[in-house]
């Protein structure tokens, strides 16, 4: 919207390689108390704030601008929109029921409504660092050539552990690809899912294991080395996504609706009539992602399969266990 713009772009320093490699960010900073005080004593020509609370909220309170968008802080500390476009996305965080049975718009779509920005379906933009391309070409050193590549990212993120599936359905999608001898199979998570891709890996040893322990770099990089992943609503969606990958994403407890795959990939959506419902514990039996069924994400695995190769099926075969 505005090509001539100085682009400053504040986030946890954590997050700072998901946007280390964008050339459109002019500069990026990772949030502390030294960057807080930077900032409050400049002055912009526009800030855009997407975050609702704590010291992301407040700061933007502090910065001189001229105009703003998304959301500002209220005397008490609450968060309200800066501009009227806002509105839709305040409300979406407020209102069960528009989240979860109305909303049709991805989050995408909403973040750009929001901050008075025409939505084009643009793409994510996530580019590869010298150290993610070192991790791609580690692991592409352990795959047959020959063969598609097919990760399996058990991660669903520290907030609503809800949303991961079992060790059972991972474990029967990863036998079925290994016994199919279609596709090299990846196991990837993150450090929370140790013990499950330990106990995956045993019951299927001809997986490759990417480990647990890498840096967010590394992990783009064995994201990267992949064909189709195979995932829960989580971070290691969104990398694949990013990087235009054949995706086929597991919803239980989360909306669907908020995410676009962009035509790549299928969603696999529970048909609980609770869902989503955005719990963080659940005392259903099964819950809706202990009844997910391996045969269905097999099937969409397959399929992805022969999108890339041209039509050919894949010989991946059901689970009848």
């Amino acid at each position: 919207a505005y090509p001539a713009a100085h682009i400053t772009w504040l986030t946890a320093h954590a997050a700072v390689p998901l946007l280390a490699a964008n050339p459109l960010i002019d500069e990026l900073m990772g949030l502390d108390d030294i960057t807080a005080a930077q900032l409050a004593a400049r002055e912009f020509d526009c800030l855009v704030c997407l975050e609702k609370e704590g010291t992301q909220l407040a700061l933007a309170g502090k910065i001189n601008t001229r105009r703003r968008a998304g959301y500002s802080p209220t005397p008490w500390g609450a968060a309200a929109i800066s501009n009227e476009e806002a509105r839709y996305m305040l409300v979406l965080g407020v209102s069960d029921e528009l989240k979860f049975f109305k909303n049709t718009k991805s989050y995408p779509q909403i973040i750009c409504e929001a901050v008075g920005l025409p939505f084009q379906r643009d793409p994510y933009i996530l580019n590869m660092t010298d150290t993610g391309r070192a991790a791609e070409q580690g692991i592409r050193g352990r795959l047959n050539p020959q063969l598609p590549v097919v990760g399996l990212n058990t991660g669903c993120g520290a907030v609503f552990r809800t949303k991961q599936w079992t060790l059972e359905g991972w474990a029967a999608t990863a036998q079925a690809l290994v016994e199919a001898g279609t596709a090299n199979v990846l196991l990837m998570g993150g450090e929370a899912e140790a013990e499950l891709n330990e106990a995956i890996a045993r019951q299927v040893p001809e997986v490759i294991h990417t480990g647990t322990n890498n840096s967010l770099e590394e992990f783009f990089g064995i994201v990267e080395a992949c064909d189709v992943v195979v995932t829960s609503d989580s971070l290691g969606m969104h990398v694949a996504i990013a990087r235009a990958k054949q995706v086929v994403a597991l919803f239980g407890s989360t909306s669907h609706n908020e995410i676009d795959l962009y035509d790549r990939g299928e969603k696999i959506i529970t048909d609980f009539p609770c869902s989503p419902c955005y719990l963080k514990t659940c005392d259903k039996k099964p819950t809706c992602m202990e009844a997910m069924s391996a045969n269905i994400v097999l099937a969409a695995v397959n399929r992805s399969l022969v999108r890339l190769t041209g039509g050919h099926p894949a010989a991946v075969m059901p689970v009848t266990r």
